[in-house]
């Protein structure tokens, strides 16, 4: 690491909340951890050579992550997103190239776009870094976490994770003695003081019954449209039938929770290959679609399309 760079990192590892439940771990403890994770998750020795574990905003936290480097979300116990695992684009691309070729790449891999496959291939690595650092912290909260997938849009992050206080692991990893030094953060949740929980009736039963409700699975579907068909016609529909939808269904397409209650409209597009549904405007909703009374038209047989 250059020398210039050092009063950088000190500012971005400058504590911010002191001991306590946000405060950071001792730098030796943690140094320890993270070579404990590279000898079990990856094929080289990434050597930390600083850091430190501090309070932080997650706001921050996310302005400061690397441009162009690999991101991983970190997933709580209920599935949702509340963390992340970042790697500046150099150090990315050369424990990718690492895990690989299994050699450090001279002088460090060059950097470029990370992509879900790198993200697979350093897999290992981030489960192995989750399990030290709730070991070297050890919290319960911080133990539940597991990393999620790849995060092709960092800039989303904001809006998918609860805003406020945060942890930030910021960490200097040289790969081996053939390349140079690198970045990792890491975005904690903030850490919970459970007398502070309990004061603020974390344990009462109606507590926990509305966490339960409110982080429970619901099922939606998307809906285009809605018609009757007579028992003899579905009957009589196979492989190649097209059954034609109104002018414009994929432009109303309706969000729906169970009973058919309408939740929010969209409309019908792609990302990234795959059918998606886009939402509209925030607040923008309406009913599901309605049932007509009148049978749907005849399919055409032999017509190309779906059934």
């Amino acid at each position: 690491m250059a020398e210039q760079d050092e009063p950088i990192l000190r500012r971005k590892l400058a504590p911010a909340g002191g001991d306590g439940p946000s405060g950071g771990l001792g730098t030796e403890a943690l140094r320890r951890a993270l070579a404990r994770a590279a000898r079990r998750g990856l094929r080289c020795a990434a050597i930390p050579t600083a850091a430190e574990l501090a309070s932080a905003e997650l706001a921050a936290v996310l302005a400061d992550l690397p441009a162009g480097g690999l991101v991983l979300t970190l997933e709580d116990a209920a599935g949702a997103p509340c963390g992340v695992i970042a790697l500046d684009p150099g150090l990315a691309a050369t424990l990718v190239e690492t895990e690989v070729t299994g050699r450090v790449p001279a002088g460090g891999a060059g950097p470029r776009p990370p992509t879900d496959l790198d993200a697979a291939i350093l897999g290992g690595y981030a489960a192995a870094l989750l399990d030290e650092i709730a070991a070297a912290t050890g919290r319960a909260e911080d133990a539940a976490l597991r990393a999620g997938g790849f995060c092709a849009e960092p800039g989303t992050l904001g809006d998918r994770m609860p805003p406020g206080a945060c942890r930030r692991l910021v960490a200097t990893l040289k790969p081996g003695d053939a390349a140079g030094a690198g970045t990792l953060t890491v975005c904690l949740p903030a850490a919970v003081d459970p007398a502070a929980a309990a004061r603020a009736g974390g344990d009462a039963p109606e507590r926990r019954l509305g966490d339960a409700v409110t982080t429970a699975p619901l099922a939606l579907e998307a809906v285009a449209h809605r018609f009757h068909m007579s028992l003899d016609k579905l009957a009589a529909l196979g492989p190649g039938d097209r059954i034609d939808l109104p002018a414009g269904a994929i432009d109303a397409i309706a969000l729906e929770a169970p009973g058919r209650a309408g939740v929010f409209a969209g409309r019908l597009g792609q990302l990234r290959g795959f059918r998606a549904v886009k939402i509209g405007a925030p607040g923008q909703r309406h009913a599901s679609p309605p049932t007509p009374e009148t049978d749907a038209p005849a399919p055409e047989a032999g017509s190309s399309g779906q059934a």
